[in-house]
């Protein structure tokens, strides 16, 4: 026997049919696009809060344009460590050889090699130099913390070999191996 429906059934039934098709159009263009668009909208702000952070990190509390200043000097000031030729770097370390009062027997740069790096438009290339010195090993001990520490152009010691220069002699023979950094426009 068919179940016989009603006509308030069948109002009923319609109006269930409408608001289900009306809540599953609701989901499907308005709640889901929107809620993607809200963790996009989230995300992009949580991206932004962390630049702010940064930015307040670099300035440590100053002012935005004074802590751009400081910045810029640095970089200014750390590529005055990267100059433009070669010979500047070998009469740096020759005048500095001379000031503690090191004999330079013979200083040979070897070539320069380019780097795979470009910083704010300047390539890197590393210059390779040989040094043979005779000095005593307080001087070699200061002109090495000074090449590493003070000197004026970046520079790294890639090999030290000391040798006594004899019997009842004071000075040490020294070889010694740099690579320095060069700066050069692209």
């Amino acid at each position: 026997m068919p179940i016989k429906i009603t006509k308030e059934q069948k109002k009923i039934l319609y109006v269930s049919v409408v608001v289900l098709l009306f809540f599953v159009l609701f989901w499907s263009f308005i709640y889901r696009p929107q809620s993607g668009r809200f963790l996009a909208l989230k995300q992009e702000l949580k991206e932004a809060e962390n630049k702010i952070a940064l930015i307040l990190d670099l300035t440590n509390g100053e002012e935005l344009t004074v802590a751009v200043k400081k910045l810029k000097t640095n970089l200014d000031k750390a590529f005055s460590q990267f100059p433009k030729g070669e010979e500047e770097v070998i009469r740096n370390l020759s005048d500095e050889a001379n000031r503690l009062k090191i004999k330079v027997k013979n200083i040979t740069a070897s070539g320069t090699k380019m780097l795979d790096v470009s910083v704010q438009g300047r390539k890197l290339e590393e210059l390779s130099i040989s040094m043979n010195l005779s000095c005593e090993y307080r001087q070699i001990g200061e002109y090495l913390n000074i090449l590493l520490n003070k000197f004026p152009i970046l520079v790294k010691v890639k090999q030290l070999d000391i040798k006594g220069a004899g019997e009842g002699k004071q000075d040490l023979d020294v070889d010694l191996k740099l690579v320095a950094y060069l700066s050069k426009d692209n």
